[in-house]
């Protein structure tokens, strides 16, 4: 179960992430 969470919140910050470069873009 950790480490779905782990997975989880990491996919959050790269989808944060993309989300940023393509406003910011």
């Amino acid at each position: 179960m950790a480490i779905s969470a782990d997975l989880g919140t990491r996919l959050e910050d790269i989808v944060n992430q993309l989300v940023n470069t393509g406003r910011y873009n």
